[in-house]
C-alpha cells in the first residue's frame, strides 16, 4: 500500500507543482531564456517532501481533473492531453526566441540574423543566446533551420517534463478503485492519509 500511495503522490505532485510552475513559466519563459534546465518539473522524490501532504495531493488532482477531465473525473486520455499540452507549450516557448531572430521569415536563422538578434539583446543574455543558437545548429553550418529549431524545442520539452514525470502522472490511474477507467476526486481522498481519511 505504501508504494501505491507514493507512486500516486508522485504523479499528483507533478500536477499541482506544475500549476505553480506554469504560472512561473508564463513569466520566465515568455520571451526570456531559451534554456529551461533551471525550471525542471519535479520528479518522484519531490512527492515525498513533508510539505507535499495529502491535502496538496487532493488539490493537485482536483486541478488536473478540472482542466483535463470531465464529469468530475479523469482517465488516461485526459492525463495524456495534460502531458501533450504541457510539452507543446514548452516547445512553443523554446521556439519563440528562434522565430524572433528569423528576420526574413524563412523559418531559419542565419548567422547574420543571429548576430542582429544577439546584438539587440540585453548584455546579460548575449552569451546565453549565442550558446543556445550554437547548440541548436546541429549540422554546424551557421544557420539554425526549422528542423533544428524543432529538435531543440522537443529536447527541451522532454527534459523539463521527462518520461519519468509522464510515467508518474500516468500512475495516477492507480487511484481508480472501482475499475471504471477513470479517477474521481473521492477515490483520491479515500486513499490519501490524513485525519478522517483512509490509509
Amino acid at each position: 500500500m505504501t508504494r501505491f500511495l507514493l507512486t500516486a503522490a508522485a504523479a499528483a505532485t507533478l500536477v499541482f507543482t506544475s500549476a505553480a510552475w506554469t504560472e512561473q513559466a508564463a513569466v520566465d519563459l515568455a520571451g526570456a531564456s531559451m534554456s529551461r534546465a533551471a525550471v525542471p518539473a519535479p520528479g518522484p522524490r519531490a512527492a515525498m517532501a513533508p510539505a507535499d501532504g495529502p491535502d496538496r495531493l487532493v488539490e493537485g488532482v482536483a486541478r488536473l481533473i478540472a482542466g483535463y477531465g470531465s464529469g468530475g473525473r479523469i482517465g488516461p486520455d485526459g492525463i495524456e492531453r495534460y502531458i501533450g499540452t504541457k510539452r507543446a507549450d514548452l516547445r512553443a516557448r523554446e521556439m519563440r526566441e528562434f522565430l524572433q531572430a528569423d528576420l526574413d521569415n524563412d523559418l531559419s536563422v542565419s548567422a547574420a540574423e543571429r548576430d542582429a538578434h544577439v546584438a539587440a539583446a540585453d548584455a546579460g543574455d548575449r552569451v546565453r543566446l549565442l550558446t543556445d543558437f550554437r547548440a541548436a545548429d546541429l549540422d554546424e553550418d551557421g544557420t539554425v533551420g526549422f528542423a533544428e529549431m524543432r529538435a531543440r524545442a522537443h529536447a527541451n520539452a522532454i527534459r523539463v517534463l521527462s518520461e519519468q514525470n509522464a510515467a508518474d502522472l500516468r500512475d495516477l490511474m492507480l487511484f481508480d478503485l472501482d475499475g471504471d477507467g477513470f479517477v474521481a476526486l473521492d477515490e483520491v481522498r479515500l486513499l490519501s492519509p490524513g485525519p478522517g481519511r483512509g490509509a
